[in-house]
């Protein structure tokens, strides 16, 4: 036996001397020159390694020689590797590593930006907030209008950004553009959207900064996001006092089809509540909707949507020339939208989101002695991939195609002249955007976006850049900066179609502070507007003198608070708006503040859930301070001022059963009357004055109440998901 282990030690020792190990040693730090502790270095495809020491050192010894590659990894860092010899070796190894960037749920860019969704922790509001915040009537934009940057413009109903008109925020469903998103009305009357918030799981509301992917938009976007796929199949109806509903959902393993048909007529609320307009026929409409949802392969999704609409009302309004007398409006709307987008995983790392929208509409006015039909075929196409590889950017690459015709035809009685106008054109555009992960605490999105207008012969080159530092757990500042433009109205390119497009610079810094259901944020920005859009207006049938030598800016600070944490059951926000505006454009004589803006707006949304009743009671207070008019009676320009806006509104959603609802709503409880301006003759009276009279609320108050009853094998769900 000893003769055996003294044979082997003398074979081991002479094996040593013929393969001669090169021994490996060093340290190891991050960028900060801590050290690394349990780093794993070792040579690249063998088994020769160690790991760091608690002080950072390392050391092993291997068998390989020649070029050989020195690797290291550690969790938190990106990995390490470095080109050797092994037969010229320094005498140790310094090896720095860097930290690795992750992309943080919570590292946002949040300038402009506001999330309503359920896929993300940090969003501002959640879809459930549509539908139960008190004085929006369960309308997108009503609920948006409690946010700072915007303008409470009671009677249009609309989405006004920041010193911008409802016509620079454009509005999207899954990504492709939607025309006239808003039901048919005649001056003076507020308006809603045509989408019911019950159709999406999450909207993305920008005052600003926005991504390049969205184009012709000048001040703000809304982008409505439907379901992915249905949670079950169910029958949903609805029982209101404007009208009634029902739609159904079918799911199966891989797709499922939804279907609503909804119809709606004031008449019945009229008789109930009076009116200040007089109504001959009180709105009505009849509305279908359609979505199809499959999935494709692995991980593709195909949506289809598709909404149609007929509406109509009849009443009599102040007429235009004199506003001591009335005429009779008479409106007749025929819409439909459809749209289809697919996302999908081209490989490893290409990712492909497309999607195509077509809008059309026909609409009727038909007044004493002026009548109108307008018809409108939008077309937008869009196509992007996306590149990811998973480090420290991205590469999204994209195309948009928008084909816009307009066609208006005019006849003005007695002498029943008619004037026919059309646009057709063509906008292609390309858009290039990254997102840039610098480190853990800085991020950045860099892109452009090029399009062209076919009728003005012109393209234009938008850089956008936006920006985000984490400076505490909780906390980030982000910039964003870029140039935002659009094409004119079509009613107006109907008379020139070789205008340029409106252009407006936007400028935003913010500060958000997001941490267990509180969230606070403030924003400072401003927009400087050029190409502004001017004309002569001779009567309300002709724009003379067109051309794009406005301009313009709007300045402000926004501020707002949301706690859902301090209070048991209890959910409120705050939201504070400062705008300092001012344009030259349209048929304005002289630099002005726009009729639609106020200089301060201000709201309280509070929501308080009551869990012996199971019952949802909100509370939502409107304030904004006066806006400009003209007074032709006056030797200045829009230097009126109304009194200022308030409005308390009220509503609960109790829960009968699980899966039985009963909401009622009341606004303006406490019956103010609002003025939003007035309306004056275009002709003087005997004395030589023009006279006016207020544009008010339609009613002191809009009362809603609505039965919600959904169907499936447990009876366990109901309409309002989260309730």
């Amino acid at each position: 036996m000893k003769t055996l282990i003294v044979t082997t030690l003398l074979f081991l020792l002479a094996f040593a001397a013929v393969y001669p190990q090169t021994a490996i040693q060093g340290k190891i730090n991050d960028t900060e020159g801590q050290p690394v502790i349990g780093a794993n270095i070792y040579i690249l495809d063998s088994y020769d390694g160690s790991a760091s020491s608690p002080e950072g050192g390392f050391s092993f010894q291997t068998e390989l020689t020649g070029e050989q590659v020195l690797a290291a990894s550690a969790v938190g860092y990106m990995d390490f590797q470095q080109s050797i010899n092994l037969n010229d070796l320094p005498g140790s190894f310094e090896i720095i590593l860097q930290e690795e960037t992750k992309r943080l749920d919570d590292l946002v860019i949040s300038a402009g930006m506001f999330d309503a969704s359920d896929e993300k922790k940090s969003t501002t509001l959640k879809p459930l907030d549509i539908v139960t915040t008190a004085g929006a009537t369960a309308d997108i934009p009503g609920v948006l209008n409690t946010l700072p940057g915007t303008q409470t413009v009671g009677e249009t109903g609309r989405l006004f950004v920041r010193g911008g008109d409802d016509s620079e925020t454009k509005n999207y469903i899954d990504g492709v553009m939607v025309s006239q998103p808003y039901g048919m009305t005649p001056n003076n009357i507020p308006s809603r959207m045509r989408f019911s918030p019950f159709l999406f799981s999450g909207t993305t509301f920008s005052t600003g900064g926005y991504s390049a992917e969205y184009g012709q938009a000048l001040s703000g976007t809304l982008n409505l996001k439907t379901d992915n796929e249905a949670l079950q199949t169910q029958t949903d109806l609805s029982f209101m006092t404007v009208g009634g509903g029902v739609s159904h959902t079918q799911k199966w393993e891989r797709n499922s089809i939804f279907f609503e048909t909804f119809y709606m007529n004031l008449t019945p609320y009229f008789w109930l509540v009076p009116q200040e307009t007089e109504w001959v026929d009180a709105p009505s409409s009849w509305q279908n909707t359609f979505m199809y949802r499959q999935k494709v392969g692995e991980e593709g999704k195909l949506k289809v949507f598709y909404t149609g609409e007929l509406s109509g009302m009849d009443l009599d309004q102040p007429s235009y020339l004199d506003v001591t007398e009335e005429v009779g409006v008479d409106m007749t709307n025929n819409y439909h939208y459809l749209n289809a987008n697919y996302k999908g995983i081209l490989s490893k790392y290409w990712m492909v989101d497309a999607g195509i929208s077509n809008t059309w509409s026909k609409e009727i006015m038909n007044m004493e002695y002026f009548s109108s039909q307008n018809r409108l075929n939008n077309l937008h196409f869009k196509f992007t991939t996306i590149f990811d590889k998973g480090k420290w950017a991205n590469l999204k690459i994209g195309t948009d195609i928008f084909h816009n015709n307009f066609e208006q035809k005019i006849t003005v009685s007695p002498e029943e002249t008619e004037q026919k106008r059309d646009v057709n054109e063509l906008i292609p555009a390309i858009y290039l955007e990254s997102n840039i992960y610098f480190s853990n605490k800085f991020i950045g999105v860099i892109g452009g976006r090029w399009e062209y207008a076919s009728h003005a012969e012109k393209s234009i080159i938008s850089p956008r850049v936006s920006l985000a530092y984490k400076t505490g757990a909780n906390s980030q500042i982000s910039l964003a900066t870029g140039l935002y433009h659009q094409r004119p109205m079509p009613q107006v390119l109907a008379f020139k179609n070789n205008l340029g497009d409106e252009r407006a610079f936007h400028y935003i810094l913010n500060y958000q502070y997001a941490k267990e259901g509180r969230t606070f944020r403030a924003e400072a920005y401003y927009k400087d507007y050029s190409n502004l859009v001017q004309y002569d207006l001779s009567d309300f049938t002709k724009y003379e003198n067109l051309r794009n030598t406005g301009y313009g800016y709007a300045g402000g600070l926004d501020i707002f608070w949301r706690d859902s944490k301090s209070f048991r059951n209890v959910d409120y926000w705050l939201s504070y708006s400062f705008l300092d505006t001012e344009r030259l454009y349209r048929d304005f004589p002289t630099t002005s503040v726009p009729y639609f803006a106020s200089a301060h707006n201000f709201s309280f949304v509070y929501k308080h859930f009551i869990e012996k009743i199971q019952t949802q009671v909100g509370l939502t207070y409107s304030y904004g301070s006066g806006r400009p008019y003209n007074d032709p009676n006056t030797d200045v320009y829009n230097a009126q001022r109304t009194p200022a806006y308030h409005d308390l509104s009220m509503n609960f959603s109790y829960l009968v059963k699980t899966n039985f609802i009963i909401h009622f709503s009341v606004t303006n409880v406490l019956g103010r009357d609002n003025i939003f301006g007035y309306q004056y003759s275009q002709i003087p009276d005997e004395s030589g004055t023009y006279t006016g009279i207020p544009i008010g609320q339609p009613a002191k108050r809009f009362i809603f109440l609505g039965v919600f009853i959904t169907l499936t094998k447990d009876n366990t769900s109901n309409q309002l998901r989260n309730l």
